[in-house]
């Protein structure tokens, strides 16, 4: 694979937040108990060309070719780390017996699907419906970007998820669902 760092240097990407986790029950150690955040966490990529400032008087801008190649660039990938909810520090593990501290797919590839409500463009998305939290307490996710370019993996953007509340079994209110402020459709 060719290098891409010359273009590399002259995009922006924008990671936003669509939907938020809210809360989770905490999951245990066994596959059959695994109990997901919920709802699921859904991040959005966009991506400025710079290149393209003097195209437009108030800046850059995407065109549609840029825009195209970055919808389905397979070597763009997403991670979540859990942190603590007031600070940036990642917590990897249980701190009895060095167990993970998450489990279910950490790491997303992207999704090109219709933006709602802007049903007539596709938009790039990051999806984790299977994330499971082994600690309880309030606690957010770190979402990191990244690019693979030629040997070399680059982290692009990142961003945080809102705090959540991970329960006790017990004290668990229940599936809350996904939001229905905006609809993914393949």
């Amino acid at each position: 694979m060719a290098s891409l760092d010359g273009a590399l240097c002259s995009l922006k990407y924008d990671v936003t937040i669509r939907q938020q986790p809210l809360h989770a029950r905490i999951s245990a150690m066994k596959i059959s108990d695994r109990r997901p955040v919920d709802p699921p966490i859904v991040v959005q990529l966009s991506v400025t060309d710079l290149r393209d400032a003097g195209a437009s008087p108030t800046g850059p801008t995407r065109n549609k070719s840029t825009r195209a190649s970055h919808l389905t660039n397979p070597y763009y990938f997403m991670y979540a780390a859990l942190v603590d909810a007031n600070d940036d520090n990642e917590v990897k593990f249980v701190t009895d017996g060095g167990r993970p501290s998450t489990s279910g797919a950490l790491v997303s590839s992207i999704r090109v699907l219709k933006d709602y409500p802007n049903v007539d463009e596709d938009a790039a998305f990051f999806i984790f419906p299977d994330i499971c939290v082994r600690l309880e307490g309030s606690w957010r996710f770190k979402l990191t970007l990244f690019v693979i370019d030629g040997n070399k993996v680059k982290p692009c953007a990142t961003t945080y998820s809102a705090p959540f509340f991970v329960y006790p079994g017990k004290q668990y209110p229940g599936v809350q669902g996904a939001s229905t402020d905006w609809i993914l459709q393949a």
